[in-house]
């Protein structure tokens, strides 16, 4: 019991570093903004994969929890809107949803995969 507590903790840790990540990453450099975007979609999806083969459904709801609070408060949804403003406006509007449907990807791949076996 302790033991499985621990790894939602470790989960819920990841998913608070990774956002916090996934929202200083996604503007990107200047030159091109789209190469950070993506690198910050490929560390949130990444993050989620580790805790659902670590801790399951369990670990990755809290992930994907730690990832949708953080990034809609690091993106200024909130009313302190000054914490965080990314370089573009498509960023700026596109990271919250972006950073929620990547940490959701093993939900589908599980889903697909017993669909494939079922079928």
């Amino acid at each position: 019991m302790i033991h499985r507590l621990g790894k939602v903790c470790g989960c819920l840790a990841l998913g608070v570093l990774l956002a916090a990540v996934g929202v200083v990453v996604s503007p990107g450099p200047l030159t091109a903004p789209w190469l950070g975007f993506v690198l910050a979609a490929v560390v949130i999806v990444l993050g989620s994969l580790v805790c659902s083969w670590w801790c399951g459904i369990a670990g990755l709801g809290v992930y994907v929890l730690a990832v949708a609070v953080l990034t809609l408060w690091f993106s200024g949804f909130w009313p302190a809107d000054d914490v965080l403003v990314l370089s573009t406006a498509w960023q700026y509007r596109l990271w919250p949803l972006t950073a929620i449907v990547a940490s959701t990807v093993p939900v589908w791949t599980a889903q697909r995969e017993s669909a494939r076996r079922d079928g």
